[in-house]
């Protein structure tokens, strides 16, 4: 394969040669997956997916690296309290992510979908500091999330709690 083959003609590394490179895949899956998606149409990390050649976190490191972003291996990590007490909870069930670290004045959060930019958005216009995406596997972050900030609450939950805390006579914490 040339080169320029091998970049997609664009400069940026094509998915199956990613995979192929980190050892995920064979050259052989990869026309297989190639042929599917000819004849289906559809997204080529989602034909090997959908063939069983690699996991869906396997395409998004892939992408994630494609796309020049940080890539996460949250199996061995342990969060800093202070970098998960910048992100409330809710934030981080909603859009998917965990804090990382403070990086240069951005905050660094593991996300699964290295496409999912407006997220990145969303969470820097919400805190008001720059935000800046590492992807991890989301099956991890959602652990992880769970384990550092609970289960996520419904809103009828809080408002649950709160009118028991008024019935309770508990004011402060209502």
């Amino acid at each position: 394969m040339s080169a320029e083959a091998e970049q997609g003609g664009e400069g940026r590394r094509l998915l199956g040669q990613i995979l192929k490179a980190r050892e995920i895949l064979r050259e052989g899956q990869i026309q297989t997956a190639l042929g599917a998606q000819r004849k289906g149409g559809g997204l080529i990390g989602q034909c090997l997916v959908d063939m069983g050649a690699c996991s869906q976190s396997d395409v998004a490191m892939a992408l994630g690296e494609q796309a020049g972003m940080e890539t996460v291996d949250l199996s061995a990590f342990t969060p800093d309290p202070e970098v998960l007490a910048l992100v409330d909870g809710s934030a981080c069930h909603t859009y998917g992510v965990l804090p990382l670290r403070m990086d240069a004045g951005q905050l660094v959060v593991a996300i699964a979908d290295p496409l999912n930019t407006a997220v990145l958005e969303d969470l820097s216009f919400t805190m008001g500091t720059p935000v800046r995406g590492a992807v991890a596997d989301g099956e991890a972050i959602r652990r992880l999330v769970v384990d550092h900030y609970g289960e996520e609450r419904s809103l009828a939950d809080a408002i649950a709690e709160a009118a028991a805390a008024v019935d309770g006579g508990d004011a402060e914490s209502a």
